[in-house]
C-alpha cells in the first residue's frame, strides 16, 4: 500500500487513537489570515498544520479493509458547513456531517446500527460527486478521532465514500480505484468487504 504525504500533524490531543487519518487535498482558506493555504506547504510546527498527513492510495479492498476503523452504510441526517476548528484567527473549517448507521459492515470497537456518528471533512476537500447531503445514502470507510468529547470519524480516503442508490455505487472521486469499487453492486461490495479481499 503506498502513501502520499501531503500535510503535517497538528496537536495529537484531538486523537483518541494515534495518527487520525484525514483527508487533505489542495488548498483551504485560513480565518483571519486573508491567504489561502497549501496545505502540502505546512512546516509540523505551523499551529495551522492538519490533524492527519497521509493519503491512502489504496489498490485493493483488502488494503482498505486493514487501515479501517469502520466501513458503514448510514444516511445523511443533518450537515453542519463551516465548523471551525483551532485557535483564534487560525481555524481551520469542517463540514460535519451526521449519519445515522443503517449497516456496520467492518469495525473495530466502532459505531453500531440506529447509532448516529459525526463524519468531519475539510471544506475545501474536493469531492466529484457531493455526498453532503440530508437523505443521501452512503457508504464511508472511516478512521476514529476525538474531539470535544465525542467520538468522530474522518473519511480514510475518499477512495472509499460512495453514493448508495439501490444496489448501485455512485464514486465521489474520479479514481481509477473508487470507479472500480463502483462497478460492483452493492451486495458484491458487502460481501468482499466481510472476506476481507
Amino acid at each position: 500500500m503506498g502513501t502520499t504525504k501531503v500535510g503535517n500533524m497538528r496537536d495529537k490531543p484531538r486523537f483518541g487513537r494515534g495518527l487520525a487519518l484525514l483527508l487533505v487535498l489542495g488548498t483551504v482558506s485560513i480565518a483571519g489570515c486573508g491567504e489561502t493555504l497549501d496545505v502540502r506547504e505546512v512546516d509540523a510546527g505551523d499551529p495551522r498544520a492538519f490533524a492527519g498527513r497521509e493519503v491512502h492510495d489504496f489498490q485493493s479492498i483488502g488494503e482498505v479493509v486493514r487501515t479501517i476503523d469502520a466501513i458503514v452504510l448510514g444516511t445523511v441526517e443533518t450537515i453542519e458547513a463551516d465548523r471551525p476548528d483551532g485557535p483564534p484567527g487560525e481555524e481551520i473549517y469542517y463540514t460535519v456531517a451526521s449519519v445515522r448507521v443503517n449497516e456496520v459492515w467492518r469495525g473495530r470497537d466502532g459505531p453500531s446500527v440506529d447509532d448516529v456518528i459525526f463524519v468531519e471533512t475539510l471544506k475545501a476537500q474536493p469531492y466529484a460527486l457531493d455526498w453532503h447531503q440530508p437523505g443521501a445514502r452512503v457508504l464511508l470507510a472511516l478512521t476514529e478521532t476525538d474531539g470535544e468529547g465525542l467520538t468522530r470519524y474522518n473519511p480514510t480516503s475518499t477512495q472509499f465514500v460512495f453514493v448508495v442508490e439501490g444496489e448501485q455505487l455512485k464514486a465521489t472521486q474520479n479514481d481509477p480505484f473508487a470507479v472500480s469499487v463502483a462497478q460492483m453492486s452493492l451486495s458484491e461490495l458487502r460481501e468482499r468487504v466481510k472476506r476481507g479481499s
